[in-house]
């Protein structure tokens, strides 16, 4: 893929194709960003980015990687340095659990992949790419409202964001050294394509649209706004963070939950 040279501001993010991360692509790229999309799967991204040409935006470029393979971080670094866009914006995305259950139905292989991809990739990233932005980069981790109030499932999950927004909270002084803002946005129940998939899923043959609708309503009453969260709108919060409104932001964690959160 032939990259454009001309000096611009890039913004990187990681689980790009999808749910928060396409929204926050599509965000950043309405303000101006180059994007360098990061995913998986390679026919998805060419068609986000074929998407995101058509709509006038021409600096969008993608790398298929797996986040969960230490090394992905290495291949965009070199894609970054020889690029000649100016690092500005990191969102890391990529996270989730690759199994949903209790404490009794996870093993210990199932802990170790949901802290993989949810911590030490963030790590990875954060500290790789650190150096290689300028004094008004701003790094934006997405974590998630159980990392303060875990629920009775997916325990791996809520510690692994536990201990993401720890690091967060530590990498921001860290980043402040070079004028890099670090801060994290913690969604609720938000009805991206993978939580519609999985209330069809768990519905077994139920029609579609009235599992769709029995999961909305269950998920919700106990929302004070009594709906779900779509995903533009955490990539609204995800916006203000990457711009110079929020410079004087750093260690933070904004929640964008319906109000589902009551801890002070």
């Amino acid at each position: 893929m032939t990259v454009n040279m001309a000096a611009k501001p890039l913004a990187i993010v990681t689980g790009a194709t999808a749910g928060i991360g396409k929204a926050c692509v599509n965000k950043l790229a309405e303000q101006g960003f180059a994007i360098l999309l990061v995913a998986r799967n390679a026919q998805k991204l060419e068609s986000c980015v074929a998407k995101l040409v058509q709509k006038g935006f021409t600096d969008c470029y993608f790398l298929s990687l797996d986040m969960y393979q230490p090394d992905s971080v290495n291949e965009i670094k070199t894609w970054v340095k020889q690029s000649r866009f100016d690092l500005t914006v990191l969102v890391n995305n990529a996270g989730g659990a690759e199994k949903s259950a209790p404490l009794q139905g996870l093993s210990d292989d199932d802990w170790y992949r949901t802290f993989e991809i949810n911590v030490f990739n963030v790590v990875r990233m954060c500290r790789e790419l650190l150096p290689l932005m300028g004094p008004s980069g701003r790094i934006i981790n997405i974590s998630s409202v159980t990392a303060n109030e875990p629920g009775h499932f997916n325990p791996h999950y809520s510690a692994a964001k536990a201990a993401q927004n720890n690091f967060t909270k530590h990498f921001a002084q860290v980043g402040a050294a070079y004028g890099v803002t670090v801060n994290s946005v913690s969604p609720g129940v938000i009805e991206t394509e993978g939580w519609q998939q999985h209330m069809q899923k768990s519905a077994g043959g139920a029609n579609a649209d009235a599992a769709l609708q029995q999961g909305r309503d269950k998920a919700s009453g106990n929302i004070p706004l009594k709906r779900l969260g779509l995903p533009d709108e955490v990539a609204s919060v995800v916006a203000f963070l990457a711009s110079e409104g929020a410079a004087y932001m750093t260690g933070c964690d904004l929640t964008v939950d319906g109000g589902k959160r009551r801890q002070l």
